[in-house]
Parts: C-alpha cells; sequence; structure tokens
C-alpha cells in the first residue's frame, strides 16, 4: 500500500497505540463466544474526548485533526470525557467505504464521511480496558448520541457465517472476528 501524507498532520508525543486484528485465513465461524463485526476500509483512529480539548489520531500518533475537521466536530456531541477507537471511512455514491476516497479527501468535499466507533478504552477517566468486549461496547452504545458522522459499529453475536456471506453479496473488505468476553490490550494482537 502507498503511503499518503495525511493533510496538516502532525506525531503526537504521547498517544494511544489501539489493539490490533491478527490477520488469519481461517473459514468464517459460528461460535456463541464470539462476536462478528464489517471490517471498514478507512484508517484506524483513536478519539481523546475531552473538555480541554478533543484529539483524534491514527494508530501511529499522526493527527487527523486538519484532515478530517468534520469527524472532529462531530466529537463535540459527546458531552462525557472518553477515549474510543474505531475507523474513518469514506463512503462513495453507493454507501459503500471508498479507500481511494478517503486517501484524497478534502474537507470541502461533498464525500459522506463517518467515524465508526467499535470500542471504548476509558470513560471518564477510568480505564475501561479489563471489561468484556460485549460489556464496552453497551457502554459505547449508550454514550454516543445520534449523528450523522459518529456511528456505532454494530456486530453480530455467535453467525460469523451467516455476516461473512452478508459481506461477500455487499462486496465489503470483510469481517472481523473478536472474543466477546476479551479484555481491551494497547499496541497487542
Amino acid at each position: 500500500m502507498k503511503y499518503v501524507k495525511i493533510e496538516g498532520s502532525r506525531k503526537l508525543s504521547s498517544f494511544i497505540e489501539p489493539m490490533k486484528a491478527q490477520l488469519t485465513d481461517q473459514a468464517a465461524f459460528d461460535s456463541p463466544d464470539w462476536i462478528f463485526e464489517i471490517k471498514w476500509d478507512g484508517y484506524r483512529a483513536i478519539a481523546e474526548i475531552d473538555h480541554s480539548g478533543d484529539k483524534l489520531y491514527s494508530r501511529n500518533g499522526l493527527t487527523f485533526d486538519k484532515a478530517y475537521p468534520k469527524v472532529l466536530e462531530a466529537l463535540k456531541s459527546i458531552k462525557t470525557n472518553a477515549i474510543i477507537d474505531g475507523e474513518i471511512v469514506v463512503l462513495d455514491e453507493n454507501g459503500k467505504p471508498n479507500f481511494q476516497k478517503l486517501q484524497n479527501y478534502q474537507s470541502r468535499d461533498n464525500h459522506v464521511i463517518q467515524y465508526f466507533v467499535f470500542d471504548i478504552i476509558e470513560l471518564e477517566g477510568k480505564s475501561q480496558t479489563g471489561l468484556p468486549l460485549i460489556k464496552r461496547k453497551e457502554i459505547l452504545r449508550n454514550l454516543l448520541p445520534a449523528s450523522h458522522v459518529i456511528k456505532y459499529c454494530d456486530h453480530v453475536e455467535g453467525e460469523g457465517k451467516m455476516l461473512f456471506k452478508e459481506m461477500q453479496k455487499m462486496n465489503l473488505e470483510g469481517m472481523i472476528a473478536k472474543k466477546a468476553d476479551s479484555q481491551y490490550i494497547e499496541n497487542h494482537r
């Protein structure tokens, strides 16, 4: 993949490195112990929502505030201090993620930009990382206000084969399988 410089980005001296996915060629499976999410074709982003100033940055600590001001502005609708994890995506005219449009995105573009949030790391200064994933997702869903930009990344419980078939029909990038009881471990696969 060719590296594209993000508009106005700068490297933060201190940032959270998100938990990482582990690639596998394993066939889709069903299990009540797992949840399944859409794999978005975008940029991984951590948002630190704080009354003294919000931050939005990449997994490598590069700021996204100038590149994606619509997302940064939408974070202001979250009235609680929190650190959340998700993926910034630009949708094409068919409503599908388009990585090329994201790479070339300008804040004045008419393309739909969204921040699909799938996990919460901290809430009001208290770490949420030790809670089971399914509980963190519940907390996250209750935290997020209705928004055209910030979207809760929903999941399917136990039925990975069904979701994988739907991903294929919709020609999406794929899916992510996560243990429902897993903890969030920064910078870990």
